[in-house]
């Protein structure tokens, strides 16, 4: 067959650089002419030459996309888009337009016991509800669970807590025995699931982890705010370790280290692939889900200045000995310029 391609469509950036890697990969690119109209007109003719490939399109903003692309009917197309099926079956005619929605509770709650065979029933059915089924915040509690061996009860305490003050009108007031009483800690109730907005649960549930993670130090939570600022095409590694080798001098001339500690670095990010809130993608790139980077920005909050500071600071270092004018360059420093674009934009 003609094997497997998958194109970033999140905006025009993300696909240019995208065409031109899988061209660059077939061969394309021999002549060293990468105008976008040139690379994309050789592709198709690559595909309608060699039949049987599958061309994933991820992210894509809605069908016009297709149109755009003009892929040539000799493999198959799968689309990943945030638009409704509805809009991808009125525009295009397709039968097999699918939209994943959440899990049901009988799914959530297989999902939670097979990863964790010993939770108490009576403590699943309120975290489902409470992460409003959504697979990925299940996906994350999960993860969060198993790396922090905290017990289920308490991680829907905390959730519901933390939603309570993020949502007051969303949930049951506490009696004034209940506030006036020490010895317990109550847990409000929610008034209405149909309300609670799954992207307000997630958003909780990630508060709810970036607590824990800062009472361990800050370098996890600085790392996934500043993934979180990112271009979703993710944050190569290798970017880092310059960060982590940050000095000052000191008055007498002595120099210390103010970046954190590479090996520190490194296990943060593991820890937060665990956990799943990160996720390591091609060439070892730490790239963010973008409904983790929507939430986390709307938690950190004034934060996000300083994260925008030291991803500034990561991605200046990046593009030293690059010359606008020199084309040789642009293939290394063009991801760093999307990196700050889009950093830009969600730091407001």
């Amino acid at each position: 067959g003609g094997g497997v391609f998958w194109l970033a469509c999140g905006d025009a950036q993300a696909l240019h650089g995208d065409v031109s890697r899988v061209s660059r990969y077939l061969g394309l690119l021999d002549d060293g002419d990468a105008r976008p109209s040139v690379m994309l007109a050789r592709l198709r003719r690559w595909l309608d030459e060699h039949p049987g490939w599958l061309c994933v399109l991820d992210g894509a903003s809605g069908p016009s996309i297709l149109p755009s692309l003009s892929l040539p009917a000799t493999g198959s197309v799968l689309c990943t888009s945030g638009s409704p099926a509805a809009e991808w079956e009125a525009a295009l005619g397709w039968e097999y337009a699918l939209e994943l929605g959440s899990f049901s509770d009988l799914e959530a709650h297989s999902r939670i016991v097979r990863c964790l065979p010993d939770a108490v029933p009576s403590y699943v059915k309120p975290l489902v509800a409470a992460l409003r089924n959504l697979p990925l915040s299940i996906s994350i509690a999960l993860g969060f669970i198993r790396e922090f061996d905290v017990k289920i009860e308490k991680v829907k305490d905390m959730l519901l807590l933390d939603l309570a003050a993020r949502h007051p009108p969303l949930f049951h007031p506490l009696t004034q025995e209940q506030m006036e009483d020490q010895t317990t800690v109550h847990v409000p109730t929610i008034k209405s699931h149909g309300e609670l907005s799954p992207e307000a649960a997630l958003g909780s549930l990630l508060g709810v982890i970036m607590k824990e993670l800062s009472k361990k130090g800050s370098a996890a939570c600085d790392l996934l705010s500043m993934a979180s600022l990112s271009h979703s095409t993710g944050l190569r590694r290798a970017l880092f370790q310059g960060h982590a080798e940050e000095t000052k001098t000191l008055p007498g001339g002595r120099v210390e280290r103010t970046g954190p500690d590479w090996d520190a670095l490194l296990g943060s990010i593991a820890q937060l692939v665990r956990i799943g809130v990160l996720e390591c993608g091609e060439g070892d790139a730490v790239t963010c889900h973008p409904m983790v980077q929507e939430a986390i920005i709307d938690r950190v909050g004034a934060s996000v200045k300083a994260a925008w500071g030291a991803l500034r600071r990561i991605l200046a270092r990046g593009m030293r000995g690059f010359s606008p004018h020199d084309p040789r360059g642009w293939e290394h420093s063009g991801p760093l310029v999307r990196h700050a674009l889009a950093a830009e934009r969600r730091r407001g």
